[in-house]
């Protein structure tokens, strides 16, 4: 199979910043597969606080092309396999989530069904998506959550104590809205404790993602006893040993294809979570409508879903699953169902 890659370059509506920086643009990775006369594709999506650089991405998948060009793209556990040989400190889990999908969808494509029917799995089963909002001070966190609409569920990001203000003046002006918190690493044990009283307090927050360091597994597990709210593992999670080591820690975890390495591993995450009682959260990275409907394949099997990237983007240059108010709508077409946007 012949493998390809190229710039693909994403610009954000606003300025996005979370607890590890802000960025108002990222520089992905588009992977093209061809074999048999059909193409698959793929992204990458390439995240500065993971150390990720697209030139890296680019050396690594310039040296798995020439190691499987022999590859049958049918043939996915051998796939797996061989990417692990390749790649056995799971330093580039990235590009091998987007060439495993850039080969699901080929034979999603070769078989005419899309990637939801070809796992088996019922679209009206998904949950809402929620959509994100970075950190902003109290006027503007107004003006953002506005410009969304009807959103039922916002996801809030915060890297201190003093955003807990931006959470409260939002509550107050959408009191019907659904909340969500994301600390991305950013609360010291202390603060963590303090804002889930806080958030207890506001009401209506269904859950609290990734309060401390990426490390602190004991520390999320205090957070997790002192609160009636949810809490969610995004950063210390990647694979599914990940998960077994997370059990009784957290209440659920948040799963995403460039963490995991592609939809195999991200499935038996799935059922690790499950075994051991915990909620299970599929969300992305800042992708283009290709990465972002890769995963919406797997919608039905979680219990919240944080698929909005596309909706963040000025130059989305897919389309694929369809978001309107928080409810998606999986492609019927072959493989991921994505193909490139009409110009404007």
């Amino acid at each position: 199979m012949d493998i390809r890659a190229e710039p693909l370059d994403l610009e954000l509506k606003r300025t996005f910043t979370i607890a590890h920086g802000a960025s108002g643009r990222r520089e992905n990775l588009l992977v093209k597969l061809t074999y048999g006369g059909e193409t698959g594709l793929g992204e990458a999506a390439i995240v500065p606080y993971y150390g990720h650089t697209r030139s890296e991405a680019e050396a690594v998948l310039e040296n798995l092309a020439m190691v499987l060009q022999d590859q049958d793209p049918f043939d996915l556990q051998g796939l797996e396999e061989n990417l692990s040989i390749l790649d056995p400190a799971g330093r580039a889990p990235h590009v091998r989530a987007a060439l495993e999908c850039a080969c699901l969808d080929l034979v999603g494509r070769f078989l005419g069904v899309p990637l939801w029917k070809l796992l088996g799995l019922q679209p009206s089963k998904a949950p809402l998506t929620s959509f994100t909002l970075p950190i902003l001070p109290p006027r503007e966190i107004l003006e953002a959550a506005g410009e969304v609409g009807d959103f039922p569920i916002l996801k809030v990001k915060v890297g201190s104590l003093k955003d807990l203000e931006s959470l409260k003046v939002l509550r107050e002006a959408r009191p019907d809205v659904i909340l969500r918190v994301d600390a991305n690493e950013g609360l010291t044990l202390e603060e963590a404790l303090l804002m889930v009283r806080e958030l207890e307090a506001l009401g209506g927050v269904d859950l609290f993602e990734q309060p401390l360091a990426r490390e602190d597994l004991e520390g999320l597990a205090r957070v997790k006893d002192a609160s009636i709210i949810p809490v969610v593992a995004d950063e210390s999670v990647r694979t599914a040993r990940d998960v077994f080591r997370l059990a009784g820690k957290v209440d659920g975890v948040n799963l995403k294809l460039a963490k995991s390495g592609g939809i195999r591993e991200t499935l038996k995450s799935v059922a690790v979570a499950r075994a051991a009682g915990m909620k299970v959260m599929l969300g992305c990275m800042v992708e283009s409508s290709l990465g972002v409907t890769a995963m919406a394949h797997l919608a039905p099997l979680a219990d919240f879903l944080d698929l909005d990237g596309p909706l963040l983007l000025a130059n989305d240059p897919f389309r694929g699953v369809g978001i309107r108010e928080g409810l998606l709508d999986l492609p019927e077409e072959p493989g991921l169902g994505c193909r490139p946007a009409r110009p404007a």
